[in-house]
């Protein structure tokens, strides 16, 4: 049966495959394990491994234009493994859908309706959560965790205390706050840059001013411009809580506690050997490698019929003749019966 496991299981598995430690090939597992997701997310018509996601997120407040307090909204951010939101919930009640088309033709909504209603942004944000209190200036810091990433360059681009464009270039340091040059208020979208060879991930906090010390997004290594999306809710208030069901998006994983899709170990080697035979140009390993790219979709095909109790159906087909009547020629018809 299908079962999901995290990354560090998957790690542990490739590590014997290929017969490399994790600590001195983690960064090649990794690609490794994304590689073969990538195919197992192709079986996708035929394997629905990777449903959409379902949440629950606490309704925040954040700001419309440029970190201001006066001009604000309730709502979400979506995380970067999720699309598109195809249904949202509170407690008791659903909340109507509109698209992010209705911001752009008709202005920003009003947040202030009593009516249970989501309103997706046209925009798109660089943070998962807003600088608070809202409105208030503080100094923004990058903390790397991989010391093999000190030295490499971040670039942010914020809104000082006078609403002007600000750019820094910090330099990453394992464990310590690298501050930007001047407090902020906001960060427009598109504002962080990330050194695309990162190893380890990068949290973006407050570093000091009128709010509390806290992280505004933890951004994974492949996240090279970090960009969310936000979705207006009207008809609830700051902290309620929203179930939201999402199409997934594939994302690479890099952290232990990350969840794979599966925990067919079989499966997991199909798609190794598959990977490894598909990167030559040799008539010889194409053709291994789709065998054992099939032999990993009939693995999980398998966990995936038990898991919805599917069963084949078998077809009997039991052939009769009818008897001559006034010298026709008998017809011959076939009656089939379907038996679980």
């Amino acid at each position: 049966m299908n079962r999901f496991t995290t990354l560090e299981v998957a790690l542990g598995w490739f590590s014997g495959f290929k017969n490399k430690p994790i600590d001195a090939h983690r960064s090649f597992l990794l690609e490794q394990i994304n590689d073969c997701r990538q195919l197992f997310y192709s079986f996708y018509e035929d394997v629905p491994l990777f449903e959409d996601d379902q949440e629950c997120f606490c309704v925040q407040q954040f700001a419309q234009d440029c970190g201001s307090c006066e001009n604000t909204f309730l709502g979400v951010t979506l995380p970067d493994y999720m699309i598109s939101v195809a249904a949202m919930w509170t407690s008791d009640a659903p909340i109507k859908l509109y698209g992010k088309w209705r911001e752009y033709k008709t202005g920003i909504m009003p947040s202030d309706r009593c009516r249970l209603e989501n309103y997706t942004q046209a925009t798109r944000a660089p943070t998962e959560r807003e600088i608070y209190p809202l409105g208030s200036a503080c100094r923004l810091a990058f903390v790397s965790e991989s010391e093999a990433d000190d030295g490499k360059t971040a670039i942010i681009r914020y809104f000082d205390v006078a609403g002007q464009v600000k750019e820094d270039e910090i330099a990453l340091e394992a464990g310590v706050k690298k501050t930007t040059s001047s407090s902020a208020i906001g960060v427009p979208d598109r504002g962080i840059v990330l050194p695309s060879t990162l190893t380890g991930s990068v949290a973006l906090v407050q570093a000091d001013g009128a709010g509390e010390a806290r992280a505004l997004s933890s951004y994974a290594p492949h996240e090279t411009v970090p960009s969310y999306t936000r979705t207006k809710v009207t008809g609830v208030c700051e902290g309620d809580s929203v179930l939201i069901r999402a199409a997934r998006r594939f994302t690479p994983l890099y952290f232990d506690a990350d969840v794979v899709e599966t925990d067919n170990r079989l499966a997991w080697q199909n798609a190794a050997l598959w990977l490894e035979n598909n990167r030559s140009s040799n008539p010889e390993s194409i053709s291994k490698a789709n065998y054992h790219a099939q032999a990993c979709k009939d693995l999980l095909v398998g966990d995936k019929s038990r898991e919805i109790n599917k069963t084949t159906v078998r077809k009997v087909q039991h052939t009769t003749y009818r008897p001559r009547v006034s010298g026709l020629r008998s017809k011959r018809f076939s009656r089939v019966y379907r038996r679980l």
